[in-house]
């Protein structure tokens, strides 16, 4: 209530009681929480880019403490005149505002009620504010526009039963590791005529984004993408602007990068829903190949629990004939079979030397019995780790091939060429990748590989991806990351649009 008073008072303005509330009233986790203070300029910048007029309605699904509606009050005082009892009657009856949380609501009405009097406008009815959850409630009409900031809350930090209830309810959801905003972004742009709205940029690029993208691309009118640059305080999201629009022609899509740019046109035929590529790059490709069709490329494997698979800086043992690598595991020396293991790889940290335990054979996991009786070992080390391995996926292992496999069936394909390029995930302006000759099998992590036939074709390859166009070509493509340097995330998919 200080913060309340303070403002009442003058003391702070209206801009810090917003920002002071929210930090007080969000937990330390912000991770279930979602929520993030979005700065009075972004809030401004959406409102003004509406087109909206005091006759239309307009809803703010996960309203907060209310940034983007005092910053609409403010747009309609100014632009339309709307004084007294004017802008009263149609706060009353055009602006609705939904938020799950109680206190927000709260002290929301309490904001506005000492905003109003100082206008000297009293006796506001809030009848047009709703304690309710917005995905899961009975709309009984549609509205004009809508707009804000949505929670973001990953998968994996939603309860299982309300996960379950978005997948059967949103089609942005159905699958994969999505988020809650995307269920906001779908659920707005069909209840609305325009809607915009500040989120994280992964909507974009992420694979599990698929079923949004196509969800939102009839409609879908502009997107200003800030990449690498961090609009919220405290908060390491990486964030875009987009407007939805059913009422205009929007065979194109206004793209930028910044408030600032100066935008460009993108005609939607090029968006492919497996990605959003606005990028200026030369798109011919005639007499060109993908650089993944003309070599194999490999990907990283996931144990989902490297700590038990991965010896790093193997020390070796010899007992009679059988040689062993140990392996240090909560202050406890385990002797593996140097036979179960083979090279890896973190493509991040190419100077440092890995093994990892490989209980396969040909790519297919060895029968348990196989296990126990030619790596004993590293069996009784694989049932000394078995009640952490049982923890993966939540517990969820049952589908696993054995209890002792790794998480995911993903690269393990066996590898045919003896010359390889160790491609890193993250792109820099100084993209280095390391040429390797083995002919033993390895793993990697953090990156892909490509592999060659000869060392020619890999030296030619390694040329062109630590050039400038390789790097230009992720920079317009790829995830953004902050740094002191910008760097860049890849995909596989990236590479097979990438044209040698």
């Amino acid at each position: 209530m200080d913060i309340l008073n303070s403002y009442k008072q003058g003391q702070i303005s209206l801009e810090e009681a917003i920002k002071n509330l929210d930090l007080a009233n969000t937990t330390n986790d912000k991770k279930t929480e979602g929520v993030i203070y979005t700065p009075k300029y972004i809030a401004d910048h959406i409102v003004s880019g509406l087109g909206y007029n005091p006759e239309k309605t307009i809803i703010e699904p996960s309203v907060g403490h209310g940034v983007f509606v005092f910053s609409l009050i403010e747009y309609v005082e100014k632009t339309f005149e709307l004084k007294g009892s004017n802008l009263k009657e149609w706060f009353e009856s055009k602006v609705f505002c939904f938020d799950v949380n109680a206190r927000n609501i709260a002290d929301f009405k309490n904001l506005l009620t000492i905003y109003f009097e100082k206008k000297n406008i009293l006796d506001v009815s809030y009848d047009n504010l709703q304690v309710s959850d917005t995905l899961f409630f009975n709309f009984e009409h549609d509205f004009d526009f809508a707009f804000g900031n949505p929670p973001y809350i990953r998968t994996k930090n939603l309860e299982e039963s309300y996960l379950e209830k978005l997948r059967s309810n949103y089609k942005s959801c159905e699958t994969g590791n999505v988020d809650i905003y995307y269920a906001f972004m779908e659920l707005m742009s069909k209840i609305s005529d325009i809607s915009s709205f500040i989120v994280p940029n992964s909507y974009i690029y992420n694979k599990s984004a698929k079923a949004l993208r196509k969800e939102l691309k009839p409609t879908i009118e502009s997107i200003i993408d800030f990449k690498s640059k961090l609009i919220f305080d405290n908060a390491r999201t990486y964030t875009s602007i987009y407007k939805t629009n059913k009422l205009a022609d929007t065979s194109k899509v206004k793209y930028k990068e910044d408030l600032t740019e100066k935008e460009r046109s993108v005609n939607k035929e090029s968006l492919e829903d497996n990605h959003w590529f606005f990028s200026e790059l030369d798109s011919n490709k005639e007499g060109k190949s993908s650089i993944v069709d003309l070599y194999s490329c490999y990907g990283s494997i996931a144990t989902l629990k490297d700590k038990i698979y991965l010896i790093e800086s193997p020390r070796e043992e010899k007992i009679g004939e059988q040689e062993y690598y140990i392996q240090r595991y909560n202050d406890v020396d385990y002797k593996i079979e140097k036979e179960l293991c083979v090279d890896f790889y973190k493509i991040t940290k190419m100077n440092k030397s890995f093994k990892i335990i490989y209980p396969y054979k040909d790519d297919k996991i060895l029968p348990e019995e196989e296990l126990r009786l030619k790596f004993p070992f590293a069996y009784e080390y694989f049932l000394a780790m078995r009640p952490e391995l049982d923890q993966r996926d939540k517990g969820k292992v049952d589908k696993y091939e054995s209890w002792y496999a790794y998480g995911r069936k993903q690269g393990l394909n066996k590898k045919k060429e003896k010359c390889f390029l160790f491609l890193p995930l993250m792109a820099t302006q100084e993209y280095v990748c390391h040429k390797i000759s083995k002919e033993e099998e390895f793993m990697i992590s953090s990156g892909f590989v490509l592999g060659f036939k000869t060392e020619k074709e890999a030296d030619k390859i390694k040329k062109i991806l630590e050039s400038g166009e390789f790097f230009d070509y992720i920079k317009m493509k790829g995830k953004p990351w902050a740094g002191k340097n910008p760097y860049y995330s890849f995909s596989k998919t990236h590479l097979k649009d990438f044209y040698v």
